[in-house]
């Protein structure tokens, strides 16, 4: 039943199975805006996000269904993206994870772990994207792999996602031919899964 928008997209559906978090292209600012839904049909969506003259989007749940990850991007855009943390009970207090670079793709596709106790992402502003993670208050930021090899706007932008009970990611590299690999939260035990090539997928 939402119509202000040319674009809905990026659902989250919460643990609980209650709410469905959602990134809106408003047709009125031109921007991004985060909003979250009942996961019931004919529900009326809230607005959580919204600038006017930032792009927020790549919203992730927390497993507690109430507090949520997104990246709002500086500069008008999705580049220079830095990562936020807020809550649907009460949004609009907003904790600052992690700053974007100042220079070409900040951090992107935030996700917590299935504890919520970390929070991994892709960042770029260092040159090659790298695989990061770091505690769900921002602090202990580090790399878990800089091996990846393309970056948020190419083709095969990288991939990765949590297991569901231990603290260990699983991601592409985004190359041609894609690589995949399972690697723990602090970069040890790096393994890949598959054989190079196209199978990947």
């Amino acid at each position: 039943g939402f119509v202000d928008s040319d674009q809905n997209y990026n659902p989250v559906l919460s643990p609980d199975g209650t709410l469905v978090l959602f990134q809106v292209l408003s047709a009125t600012t031109g921007f991004n805006e985060i909003w979250v839904v009942d996961a019931l049909a004919g529900s009326t969506p809230t607005q959580l996000v919204a600038s006017g003259s930032q792009h927020a989007y790549h919203p992730a749940w927390h497993p507690d269904s109430d507090t949520f990850v997104y990246v709002q991007g500086a500069g008008g855009g999705v580049d220079r993206g830095s990562v936020y943390k807020d809550t649907v009970s009460s949004p609009g207090s907003p904790t600052a994870l992690k700053a974007d670079g100042g220079s070409t793709i900040g951090a992107y596709r935030p996700q917590f772990n299935f504890e919520g106790s970390r929070d991994a992402y892709i960042y770029t502003a260092t040159g090659d994207p790298q695989l990061r993670c770091m505690d769900d208050d921002g602090t202990n930021d580090g790399i878990v792999d800089n091996a990846i090899t393309s970056a948020y706007d190419s083709n095969e932008p990288p991939q990765f996602s949590w297991a569901n009970t231990q603290n260990l990611i699983a991601f592409h590299d985004g190359g041609i031919p894609q690589n995949v690999y399972v690697i723990s939260d602090t970069g040890s035990g790096k393994t890949q899964i598959n054989a190079n090539g196209d199978a990947a997928g």
